[in-house]
């Protein structure tokens, strides 16, 4: 039985599907929304640092994650404490954006700074 072009143009249309879905997974649309957990707070912490304009300034959190691991100081060595923290990053002229953000993403993002 030959190989037709229409088997073939069904094949690659499959490919495709699987491929865009698996996308959609590694991207996150498709995945289940983790639960408000200090765990999943800090996740979403380290999504807020990456994407705004911390890693102007700070070590990028792929680098911050490596640190971590091997157990290194990262970013904050004195200010873990959570009120302390705050008030420093609404109060120091170079963390304005601090101050833009959402609460949550600024919760979120405290949570993450903790644990580095």
């Amino acid at each position: 039985m030959p190989f037709t072009e229409r088997q073939a143009l069904r094949i690659f249309a499959l490919l495709l599907i699987v491929a865009f879905v698996g996308m959609l997974w590694y991207a996150g649309v498709l995945r289940p929304a983790k639960t408000g957990d200090d765990a999943s707070d800090s996740e979403k912490g380290e999504e807020v640092y990456a994407s705004h304009d911390c890693t102007d300034c700070h070590l990028a959190a792929h680098v911050l994650r490596a640190k971590s691991a091997k157990g290194e100081p990262g970013l904050i060595r004195v200010r873990k404490d959570e009120k302390t923290l705050i008030d420093f990053l609404q109060n120091d002229k170079r963390h304005e954006t601090f101050l833009l953000i959402s609460e949550n993403d600024r919760r979120s993002l405290v949570e993450y700074l903790k644990r580095q």
